[in-house]
């Protein structure tokens, strides 16, 4: 209540002044004729009006923040607009009336009941306009319900979204990691220096994911590095049956990606693809029209299902809706799979 425009400083200062003077030339249009207007526009009557309106809207205003003290009347709607429309309207005619009597009784001179004209012409006037400031009331009072409501409901999804986020940043596989230190043990018993390459490149992606996990975003390059070293720690459990190809030039080197996007998806290509050494696979890495980066390999799927490395490629996608619009392709055609990621302008 206290963020609504009848509560507004600069509106309360400037609008009553605005409307005072726009009531009096109404009021010499109705009791005066156009020749008069001029002649009578600047005087004590103006800043009477003024001064009236003044009045006017502060009490309604008085009235309108007090039935909001009321929390029942919020959850019975129309007799909330009913209860306020009809004090405001009784509030305006006895403010008014009262007003003016003491104007023209004390001020004037008139005697009582010699003002009826004035009187009635008054009250009409501002009874409409105590109709109408409700009726704007109301107005933006519910169009701010609604759109709070839908402010509250994106909040949600949007945090929703931050902590899938978060958890696909922050995931470090179990499974993996153990599959790696069983290749690293037979790598120990058979070729030191190989295991010791080995170890620096597993060490390299879980630095990479420990450094990054509070970053939703990374570059292309950074996250092409660590796919890299994903090939390579790959290689070593199926020996040396993964090739990856990638065309990228230089401008799009900086493009974003969300973190751990595309270890995410070759590990995915990897879990549920047959790989041999009668069936290496080849993964294919390119940029598509400045929008997309594509990931594509030959079909060989696997008839068992990763149902782990399934789940993180679902919220990388939900991930991905977070920052843009633009779909997350996955399409099998041609005996090949794409993966197609959309670039990201943050």
């Amino acid at each position: 209540m206290s963020k609504a425009f009848i509560n507004n400083t600069i509106f309360r200062l400037i609008w009553p002044l605005f409307y005072g003077a726009m009531t009096y030339l109404i009021i010499l249009l109705i009791f005066d004729n156009i020749s008069q207007l001029t002649e009578n526009f600047f005087g004590e009557e103006l800043w009477f009006c003024v001064g009236l309106s003044y009045l006017f809207f502060e009490s309604i205003r008085l009235e309108i923040t007090q039935l909001q003290s009321f929390e029942t009347l919020k959850g019975r709607i129309w007799l909330w607009v009913t209860i306020q429309l009809l004090l405001s309207m009784a509030v305006s005619t006895v403010m008014i009336s009262g007003a003016l009597s003491i104007y023209f009784i004390e001020y004037v001179g008139y005697s009582f009941g010699t003002f009826n004209t004035e009187l009635i012409t008054f009250n009409s006037i501002f009874v409409v306009t105590a109709i109408l400031y409700n009726m704007m009331f109301f107005g933006i009072y519910f169009l701010n319900v609604k759109n709070e409501a839908l402010l509250n409901k994106e909040n949600t999804a949007r945090k929703n979204l931050e902590f899938q986020i978060q958890a696909f940043n922050g995931d470090i596989n179990p499974r993996f990691l153990y599959s790696c230190l069983e290749t690293l043990i037979t790598l120990l018993r058979k070729k030191g220096r190989t295991a010791e390459k080995f170890v620096h490149h597993l060490s390299s992606i879980y630095r990479y994911i420990l450094e990054n996990k509070h970053n939703e975003l990374s570059t292309l390059k950074s996250e092409m590095e660590s796919l890299n070293d994903l090939i390579y720690l790959f290689n070593g459990r199926f020996n040396g049956q993964l090739t990856l190809s990638a065309n990228i030039d230089k401008d799009s080197e900086d493009k974003q990606l969300v973190t751990g996007t595309l270890t995410a998806i070759v590990e995915d290509i990897v879990n549920n693809t047959i790989v041999s050494e009668s069936q290496p696979l080849q993964i294919n890495c390119e940029m598509e029209d400045s929008e997309y980066f594509v990931i594509k390999n030959k079909m060989n799927d696997r008839l068992l299902i990763d149902e782990v490395s399934k789940k993180r490629c679902a919220s990388l996608k939900e991930a991905y809706t977070y920052f843009t619009s633009q779909p997350f392709f996955e399409v099998k055609a041609h005996n090949e799979s794409f993966v197609k990621i959309p670039i990201l302008s943050v």
